[in-house]
């Protein structure tokens, strides 16, 4: 069976992605050292038309979301 992944992002403007698993192509942490001292990073998740760009996540969030796409890959 097909999963996706959901992430909603925003404050004032809420915006949701999903995106199904089957597109993923891989995904990637950056962390520079300003986003360190904050203890913010980025994640990259490249799909198979697109990049989708979610920065500013705290380091919980970017584990939580590369941790189901690792699952979903060893699934999948």
């Amino acid at each position: 069976s097909s999963t996706s992944l959901a992430v909603a992002r925003g404050v004032f403007l809420r915006r949701k992605y999903v995106m199904p698993d089957s597109r993923t192509v891989y995904a990637e942490r950056v962390r520079t050292p300003l986003g360190r001292l904050f203890g913010l990073e980025t994640v990259n998740i490249h799909l198979v038309k697109r990049i989708l760009i979610f920065d500013g996540l705290e380091k919980a969030d970017a584990d939580t979301v590369l941790a189901h796409l690792a699952e979903a890959s060893r699934n999948g």
